[in-house]
């Protein structure tokens, strides 16, 4: 592996929402009650997940984990994720990106030309179209963009054929994009830890069996083990907790 200096884990969602995020007032993808978005957004998922497994059997996967560790002009990235669905036919194989909306779905396109075209929806599904290229030596991947109207259940799929230079050439350029904030992010990193690590106890000394349930939670944090601590109210579980797992 090339030389670097600095390291950055991140999720494909997170890297292709912080570089191509742009503004709108219109939030029908994922406005109202979050929680309750989210919910439904699962069930449908997995109902849409359900019934391309009943049509397809073992050629139709769902839920595969994806990731990419590279070196791009000195930064070694992790980029991880899970692709809704993965399929394979005749003529290849298609990465398939799930999504769900309240907007009618006459208002969305697959052509980047027109306005219903979603570039995030799209970059995401190409960025797991590309490491799955990668890791299958693949020439080209279909990528199938699937909205699913929430009132309705009704479904409208757009799909298109990028060959494997197209994928690597948008996400290069995506960590490309991504690398001053990379920096920025390692350099921030290295500057919170070195002062975590000189940070003195904030208090002049431990109360009546402070010290050994630090002691105990270090030991764990050290190994990678967990610990379960029941104490009275006013021992100092929490500080003892965060002090000594930095």
């Amino acid at each position: 592996m090339q030389e670097y200096f600095a390291e950055v884990s991140l999720p494909i969602r997170e890297l292709v929402e912080f570089v191509l995020a742009s503004g709108s007032i219109d939030k029908r993808y994922g406005g109202g009650d979050l929680y309750q978005r989210a919910n439904e957004g699962s069930r449908l998922h997995r109902k849409l997940q359900r019934q391309s497994k009943t049509e397809y059997g073992d050629r139709y996967h769902s839920e595969v984990a994806l990731s990419d560790d590279r070196v791009e002009n000195g930064i070694l990235y992790h980029i991880f994720g899970r692709a809704d669905a993965i399929l394979t036919d005749s003529e290849g194989t298609i990465i398939e990106e799930i999504k769900t909306t309240e907007l009618p779905l006459s208002s969305l396109s697959g052509d980047p030309s027109l306005a219903g075209y979603r570039p995030l929806h799209w970059a995401q599904a190409k960025c797991y179209a590309f490491i799955l290229s990668q890791k299958e030596k693949l020439s080209s991947v279909r990528v199938r963009l699937i909205y699913c109207q929430v009132e309705t259940e009704e479904t409208i799929s757009f799909t298109q054929n990028f060959s494997a230079l197209e994928l690597q050439t948008f996400y290069t350029g995506l960590l490309q994009a991504y690398r001053h904030w990379a920096v920025m992010r390692f350099e921030w990193t290295q500057i919170r830890d070195k002062s975590a690590k000189e940070l003195p106890f904030p208090f002049e000394s431990y109360r009546a069996g402070q010290r050994q349930m630090a002691a105990v939670i270090y030991r764990a944090a050290a190994a990678g083990s967990r610990v379960l601590c029941q104490a009275p109210t006013g021992i100092g579980k929490t500080i003892s907790s965060l002090f000594l797992s930095v």
